[in-house]
């Protein structure tokens, strides 16, 4: 994500030191959050989505037991959120059960979604002070920096609602698969996180 930022052009530099500091003020809640056990106080679907996670990753490696559980908790697909349960599992997967991790990857999110923002701010004003403002408000906006440094899916909903935006908008300049792919994704991945 940092060499992403760094790679667009004139506006590299100011792009990943945008995203560094926003990702260190997300690690930092995050961190904070983690240690001191806040999530029953700023999200408590963050211990929901490490229980249902876990219990969908044990299914996955067989437990029946645990399969079930985790099926309860997404509904066969109906429910809001069960998209969430799978990236956490996913998480867990590849690293074991760790809710930082998962909190962490949100702060990734979260810190790129501003960088995102920055890009759709320009190509609509065409005005690098726009886009720095709107850039730095996302980056530091405390409700934002709040949601994407926690176990919740609410930092995965920015990032993708704001790729879907910042793929729309460049194919209304001129189509590309790339694009296409890109947008179908971000709105795949949004209806498995909001339903």
């Amino acid at each position: 994500a940092g060499f992403y930022a760094y790679k667009n052009g004139i506006h590299g530099k100011f792009l990943l030191r945008l995203f560094v500091c926003a990702l260190l003020a997300r690690m930092i809640l995050g961190t904070a959050i983690f240690v001191y056990r806040g999530q029953d106080f700023f999200g408590g679907d963050a211990i929901t989505y490490d229980y249902l996670g876990n219990a969908q990753m044990l299914g996955w490696w067989g437990d029946k037991y645990y399969q079930g559980l985790a099926n309860l908790g997404v509904s066969g697909g109906e429910s809001s959120g069960w998209g969430m349960v799978y990236l956490v599992a996913a998480v867990y997967a590849l690293i074991g059960r760790n809710m930082l991790a998962v909190q962490l990857m949100n702060s990734v999110l979260g810190a790129a979604t501003a960088v995102l923002i920055y890009l759709c701010a320009h190509h609509v004003f065409k005005n690098i002070v726009v886009a720095r403002v709107a850039a730095v408000a996302v980056a530091f906006y405390p409700s934002l920096v709040l949601w994407s440094s926690q176990g919740l899916k609410d930092g995965p909903i920015v990032f993708l609602l704001v790729l879907a935006i910042l793929c729309t908008l460049r194919l209304g300049e001129r189509l590309s698969v790339k694009y296409i792919a890109v947008l179908a994704f971000a709105l795949l991945g949004l209806v498995a996180l909001r339903f």
